[in-house]
């Protein structure tokens, strides 16, 4: 057996052709140097190129016959580079270390640049040196992805979320992304991290924690972001103490920060549903509960609540209007009928009833203040000998 030996340029492998020939390197493969094929060894270019699929990376360059594959950390997701490359955009696999890890930027409405720096996702005209990853890369990189689960049609992701969502605390946060070709394996992203392996996302009642950047992944396929915000709630709230009488109406005005917020009032934990006497007004950003009449039935600790997020509480004092009963009078015929009851205040106007009808001064009756206090009234009934003995109430305004 004759051993024939041809040396060949970079970038050519050795082809058996009759006798021996050169063609390009295969796409997986490269050779930077010339080198010698021999007849009894393999004709394939001497070097594998490097894949980028650690946790984080994506491809940056796809290198040629003469050049290796080149990786970057995908910031989209919140990566950047373990150790800072010769090339801040990207590193060399086989020479340099192109580990990735997950960065967190001290404030949760910012997002990583192109050039790994932490900006905010509204500042669209920041120059960097680093070129934005393509949807060619990652179509690229999940290429044996898609052909291994027969996904030859374009895939795409149908009516992407919102880019940026502002709400409040207690209010709800929902995301849905719907796959041009089938729903499942579907992941969603907050931040970088993996959440939930659905297409649905549904947060009932927000809170600060939940901001963050938003977006999906099917396969390597990637929506658009969404930048999550949520902004404290604060419910502007009546006085913390209330004193009225029964009878008065009682006025508890809450204010909110913004009219979509939808407001519900609360006794003691127990919702307040409109009455009669119990109205609900909401004017704007102003929610007011008015109950008229009140009575001593109606104190108690009051509060107002959107979703999860409630306010100060109002404690009512509700003062009887009558301070003291009508006790059981027994006298004889021709005695001087004596009625006393004690009112709140002064300045209340009491009307005194024998049976249905009402009782007014005359030559025989008189009612006035009692000397010994100021806030009871005295009925003074003279009663003689023609007179029975009948039952009196009294009455206020």
């Amino acid at each position: 057996m004759i051993l024939r030996i041809k040396l060949f340029i970079t970038g050519r492998k050795a082809v058996l052709r009759g006798g021996i020939d050169a063609d390009i390197c295969s796409v997986e493969r490269y050779q930077p140097f010339p080198i010698r094929f021999y007849t009894n060894a393999s004709t394939n270019c001497i070097f594998l190129k490097s894949v980028c699929n650690e946790e984080g990376q994506v491809v940056y360059g796809h290198g040629n016959r003469n050049t290796d594959t080149t990786c970057r950390c995908d910031y989209r997701r919140g990566f950047d580079f373990l150790v800072k490359p010769n090339n801040q955009c990207f590193c060399k696999p086989l020479q340099e270390d192109c580990s990735c890890y997950f960065k967190t930027c001290s404030n949760t409405s910012q997002v990583l640049s192109h050039d790994y720096q932490c900006i905010y996702i509204t500042d669209t005209n920041l120059v960097t040196q680093c070129r934005p990853i393509t949807d060619e890369e990652d179509i690229s990189k999940g290429k044996s992805k898609l052909v291994e689960h027969n996904v030859s049609s374009p895939v795409y992701f149908i009516d992407e979320s919102h880019v940026k969502i502002t709400l409040y605390e207690g209010e709800s946060f929902e995301l849905e992304y719907p796959v041009s070709r089938g729903n499942r394996h579907v992941v969603i992203y907050k931040s970088g991290i993996s959440i939930k392996k659905h297409n649905k996302l549904l947060i009932k009642h927000v809170n600060i924690q939940d901001e963050g950047v938003y977006h999906a992944e099917w396969y390597l396929l990637r929506s658009k972001y969404t930048m999550l915000t949520v902004l404290p709630l604060e419910i502007k709230s009546p006085e913390h103490e209330l004193y009225l009488i029964e009878g008065e109406t009682l006025a508890l005005n809450y204010q909110l920060q913004h009219e979509r917020l939808l407001l519900h009032f609360f006794k003691n934990n127990n919702f307040i549903a409109q009455t009669e006497d119990i109205t609900k007004e909401r004017n704007g950003m102003l929610n007011v509960l008015t109950i008229r009449n009140v009575k001593p039935k109606d104190e108690g600790l009051y509060f107002a609540k959107v979703n999860t997020i409630r306010s100060e509480a109002t404690k009512l004092t509700v003062q009887s209007m009558f301070t003291s009963a009508l006790e059981p009078v027994y006298c004889i015929e021709g005695d001087i009928l004596q009625l006393k009851c004690t009112v709140y205040s002064e300045k209340i106007d009491v009307h005194w009833y024998k049976g249905d009808m009402e009782i007014k001064e005359n030559e025989t009756i008189s009612i006035n203040w009692a000397e010994s206090n100021l806030n009871m009234r005295k009925c003074v009934i003279l009663v003689n000998t023609a007179l029975s003995l009948e039952r009196y109430r009294n009455n206020s305004e």
